[in-house]
């Protein structure tokens, strides 16, 4: 899930890049957003990912904000992992398949990517870097490279129970956090990994801020 007003081609003001790849208004990617939002988090409690105080308590600050943010949904489990596929919930809302939402992303971060350099925020080298970090990212997701050093992760972390390094009763409580691998940093290089179909932060430089949070997408997806 992508943070509402994060960086990237779908938060804030780069909504206008996804709506415009999707052929929709602000409005109607913004009303889908908040269906989407709201249907994840009615699945994490069918699911039990989360308890009805933690739903209520989403809702309350939501409606305060006036208006439900992904980052409302941050720290509870499931809602920031696999367990929610929020990509397959906002395409729903809007009546695509999830392979056209993806391809929607995409053309908006290219647009998001001409408008920076056009502007003079980042050069066309440093564009064309972010593309192929993105392009190789997609590709990793498409192997299940993530899934793999997910269960290499896993594996480690029983090799540590077995050499004494930590407990059982701590291993059990590592993996079954809501952060696991990312709680050593992920493949931070990579944008870390949020939701089923996109990764988190950070595909431009590293040390560079600035060119981060203006036209990286977030993925964790909305």
């Amino acid at each position: 899930v992508a943070v509402q007003g994060g960086s990237g081609p779908v938060g804030g003001a780069s909504d206008q890049y996804l709506a415009q790849a999707l052929g929709v208004s602000a409005d109607e990617l913004e009303a889908a957003k908040q269906t989407a939002y709201q249907a994840a988090i009615d699945q994490a409690l069918a699911q039990g990912l989360i308890t009805q105080e933690q739903a209520d308590a989403i809702k309350e600050r939501s409606s305060a904000a006036g208006r439900l943010s992904s980052r409302y949904l941050r720290g509870f489990v499931g809602l920031g992992d696999s367990a929610i596929d929020v990509d397959a919930l906002l395409a729903d809302a809007l009546g695509i398949t999830v392979d056209e939402l993806s391809a929607a992303r995409s053309e908006a971060q290219s647009l998001a990517l001409a408008a920076a350099v056009e502007e003079g925020s980042i050069t066309q080298e440093q564009a064309d870097q972010i593309q192929a970090r993105q392009a190789l990212k997609t590709y990793l997701d498409e192997q299940g490279f993530q899934a793999q050093v997910q269960a290499q992760y896993e594996s480690l972390v029983q090799q540590a129970v077995q050499a004494g390094v930590i407990t059982q009763a701590q291993a059990d409580s590592i993996l079954s956090s809501s952060h696991g691998f990312g709680a050593f940093g992920g493949l931070r290089g990579l944008g870390g990994g949020h939701g089923r179909h996109g990764g988190g932060h950070g595909f431009g430089n590293p040390g560079d801020t600035s060119q981060r949070n203006s036209v990286t997408p977030d993925s964790t997806g909305l």
